[in-house]
């Protein structure tokens, strides 16, 4: 791709030699170290192009060795400039155009931060603002290691940040740092439950224990006590510290209808352009309910980023239908709601039952957890 760009740029000729001189004609090229490119036969002539500035030279050698060649067709710059010499207007303006293309392509139009948990953007924000990283900055100039080391010693919330640069656009990631705990190690404090539970391990570290694997427990009940008492018979207030894992009970309910409406596809697709504040359809305006899905179009000119804004947008008409589903079918779509509460909560499930009712055309599912669980939580004294 680049080659043709600097060949168009040069200017070249396509020319075309009869067979029968051809191989004469090779062996010239390559005796006085010519360069031609794209050799087709059609019919019983021999096609090529050549750069315009070696093009005399091979007119000279067909002139000596009696060689008939015959101008195809010129291309490149230089000729197009000489086509339209009295149209100078249209050649300064794509000139600048492209001068400002590779301007703008080499700063940045858009900042995007993302990561998990609560983000402070405008933190981040003037943070980067102040390590070079703000809308109309040059790519050249952003370190990325730099960026995110110095990121990272002025905002204490973030324990990572990752600085990106792809195209016009400075992508951000950052992570949070964990919160630290309530106590710090000097202060006294007792160890209560979470929850209701029922206690199966203990690991305590400081503190007394009051409960044994098998108690039950309730919520906000003192699990290890910070008082310690000493051979001495003295007693002292610690920080307690200690692991407890508990048996959890909980329910989960959830329905299903075995009648339903939803919406599907017709079939039928409209496509609309979008560039920066302007919008252009393809076909008539929209008159029914669709879903529309979105595609962004980076435009690159000779290898640079163009910031534009131009995107595509397709919508797919839709309609309402009735489903009727069985009920094994509505089981498993409430089971799957389920077990993905589950997943995302992270759950070590022991043990679940389930009770099915059906009632007014619709599946009622109750599932019962136990699940272990770190029911240790620092209580003030």
């Amino acid at each position: 791709m680049i080659l043709k760009i600097i060949r168009w740029i040069l200017g070249y000729v396509s020319f075309s030699v009869e067979h029968q001189n051809a191989k004469i004609f090779l062996n010239l090229i390559s005796r006085n170290k010519l360069k031609i490119w794209d050799i087709n036969r059609v019919n019983n002539l021999m096609i090529s192009k050549v750069l315009s500035s070696e093009f005399e030279s091979i007119l000279h050698l067909s002139r000596v060795n009696n060689i008939k060649i015959n101008l195809i067709g010129k291309k490149g710059l230089s000729f197009f400039c000489f086509k339209h010499k009295n149209r100078k207007g249209i050649l300064i303006g794509l000139f600048l155009l492209f001068i400002s293309f590779k301007i703008l392509s080499s700063h940045i139009w858009k900042i995007k931060i993302s990561g998990d948990g609560e983000i402070n953007y405008s933190q981040i924000m003037d943070a980067s603002h102040e390590n070079g990283i703000f809308i109309g900055a040059r790519k050249k100039n952003i370190d990325s290691k730099v960026v995110n080391q110095k990121i990272m010693s002025s905002v204490h919330d973030i324990s990572w940040i990752s600085v990106n640069i792809q195209g016009c656009t400075a992508n951000i990631l950052v992570k949070n740092r964990e919160k630290e705990p309530e106590f710090d190690d000097d202060t006294p404090c007792d160890i209560k439950s979470s929850c209701d539970a029922r206690i199966v391990r203990m690991e305590t570290f400081s503190g007394t224990p009051l409960v044994k694997n098998g108690d039950a427990v309730l919520e906000g009940q003192v699990l290890v006590s910070s008082l310690v008492v000493d051979s001495d018979g003295n007693e002292n207030n610690v920080h307690a510290s200690a692991n407890v894992w508990g048996e959890v009970c909980e329910e989960f309910e959830d329905y299903e209808d075995l009648c339903q409406d939803i919406t599907i596809r017709t079939g039928n697709v409209k496509n609309i352009l979008k560039f920066k504040d302007f919008t252009l359809n393809f076909w008539n305006v929209c008159d029914y309910s669709f879903e529309s899905e979105r595609y962004d179009n980076n435009i690159n000119l000779f290898g640079f980023s163009i910031p534009t804004g131009f995107s595509t947008e397709k919508r797919f008409e839709t309609k309402e239908v009735s489903i009727y589903l069985t009920e094994e079918e509505a089981i498993s779509k409430i089971r799957s709601r389920v077990n993905k509460r589950i997943e995302e909560r992270n759950l070590e499930v022991i043990n679940k039952k389930e009770e099915k009712i059906t009632k007014n055309n619709r599946i009622y599912l109750n599932s019962k957890i136990k699940y272990l669980k770190n029911i240790s939580t620092y209580g003030k004294k």
